[in-house]
């Protein structure tokens, strides 16, 4: 008779435990994320920014000092008013739309080599910018990712194509070219060549 009440209370213990786990513990659905050269990681991609505190290498792409928040999340969202994209781009954003001071300093967040680079736009100089993103920068990692700075209003005349920045380097400024709502800085981040949310391998901050 002892033994049975043992063994029911450790089932029902069981039960709550499992219900517990269940409600409160993220859900367990690993994705493997290729990181450095030969190492992988695996991360809970439910995990809300990054609480693991696993560091994945990259910072906030606005300088420290600079940064005051963010403004849209990645993911689905709608288009902000008086924004016409032709199509191109529907509700998903594949970017994490961050900002700071009036022109703040926009940093890399990884060292990387400068694969694309389109100027900001200015009819003096003939250039046309990107149609979408206007002052448009991409690094490429040598883990293969990719992290990309939109919207800009400067870049600095340092950088160009093929060229290799550091971690923490000035390359631009924050603003408002190509199609934006308002002066913010339009941040992608690309690993194995999908979109992801920036916020699950960087903490931003507040």
């Amino acid at each position: 008779m002892k033994n049975i009440i043992i063994y029911l209370s450790l089932t029902v213990l069981a039960i709550l435990l499992g219900l517990i786990i269940g409600k409160y513990i993220i859900p367990v659905e690993p994705v493997t994320i290729y990181i450095e050269k030969e190492v992988y990681i695996t991360k809970y991609l439910d995990a809300p920014d990054n609480l693991n505190l696993i560091d994945y290498g990259y910072i906030n792409p606005i300088h420290k000092d600079d940064y005051i928040a963010k403004s849209s999340p990645f993911g689905l969202r709608e288009i902000p008013k008086g924004i016409y994209t032709g199509g191109e781009l529907d509700r998903e954003h594949e970017a994490l739309d961050l900002y700071g001071v009036w022109k703040a300093r926009i940093v890399a967040a990884k060292d990387g080599v400068i694969k694309e680079k389109w100027y900001v736009p200015d009819k003096k100089k003939g250039h046309r910018g990107h149609k979408i993103y206007g002052g448009y920068i991409v690094i490429l990692h040598e883990d293969g990712s990719e992290t990309s700075y939109a919207h800009l209003s400067w870049i600095s005349s340092e950088v160009h194509e093929g060229d290799f920045v550091k971690q923490g380097d000035v390359i631009a400024r924050q603003g408002e070219t190509g199609l934006s709502d308002g002066p913010h800085l339009h941040f992608a981040l690309k690993i194995r060549g999908v979109f992801v949310n920036p916020l699950k391998y960087i903490l931003i901050g507040s």
